[in-house]
């Protein structure tokens, strides 16, 4: 599953369930057991890499600020349940344009993106996994995205 934009792409590889979490009872066991290798590439060319990156918590965070924290240029962190490093993944504003960096992994300095590129690399990989998560794992999230606005 692949989220083009331009400059900028989110993908998910080996989309699968996290068997720690499964069956799925409560909210964060669907939000942290449904896992895939995630990678942020710019101008194809990889400049973030996860295994086993529980991308419907991200996902989840993610809709909590798109569009609206996006358009007032105020600073996507995103924190997992289960990691403790604070800023794991994050975008800030930085004049009239994103800059993408990790606590986990840090990215060259230069990672910066149009609001643009981020914004259709955002609502691409929204739609990827309300169609890709359905349809491969037979676990609807939808709700959770919804809910989490």
């Amino acid at each position: 599953m692949d989220s083009i934009s331009g400059k900028l792409s989110f993908t998910i590889e080996r989309l699968h369930v996290d068997t720690a979490y499964a069956p799925f009872q409560e909210d964060y066991q669907l939000m942290l057991g449904i896992v895939a290798t995630f990678r942020i590439s710019l101008n194809h060319k990889w400049i973030f890499e996860e295994p086993e990156f529980p991308v419907v918590e991200f996902a989840v965070q993610l809709a909590s600020w798109f569009p609206d924290g996006l358009r007032a240029n105020t600073a996507f962190i995103y924190t997992s349940m289960e990691s403790e490093i604070r800023e794991f993944l994050w975008f800030r504003s930085s004049e009239g344009d994103w800059k993408i960096g990790s606590d986990f992994a840090p990215l060259s300095p230069d990672t910066v993106v149009s609001e643009k590129d981020l914004e259709s690399a955002v609502a691409d990989f929204q739609a990827c996994l309300l169609n890709d998560i359905p349809s491969e794992l037979r676990t609807p999230v939808s709700r959770l995205l919804r809910d989490s606005v």
